[in-house]
């Protein structure tokens, strides 16, 4: 679990805005699938699903833009999750649910009869 709050007068080597991006190789997994907020890979036996905040695009990669953000990784094998369609269904019914009012963020995934929290 990933929680995302900029201070945004802040400037990163000289860069005002320090937006959110995921550098996610579609062309670099023997098998991808993108879900909803979900982009979800397979490299040989090993899985990975990362859940964006949200599904801006700036320069030409995924991102987010919003001021307040959550974000999830999931890892996975074949041993544990079984195939990749195994794996993405997990992925798929996993339930979410996060709130970024005020001046805190929480989140929740309950996935694979797990619950993360932040």
């Amino acid at each position: 679990v990933s929680m995302y709050y900029p201070n945004w007068d802040y400037q990163i080597m000289g860069a005002s805005f320090p937006g959110v991006r995921l550098i996610f190789p579609l062309e670099s997994f023997d098998e991808t699938e993108v879900f909803q907020n979900w982009v979800i890979g397979r490299e040989n036996n090993s899985y990975v699903a990362v859940y964006r905040h949200c599904n801006d695009v700036f320069a030409q990669q995924a991102g987010c833009l919003d001021v307040k953000q959550v974000w999830f990784a999931i890892i996975g094998h074949e041993d544990t999750h079984g195939n990749f369609a195994d794996f993405v269904d997990i992925v798929k019914a996993a339930d979410i649910e996060k709130s970024t009012g005020g001046g805190c963020i929480s989140a929740t995934i309950s996935i694979d009869n797990t619950l993360l929290t932040g």
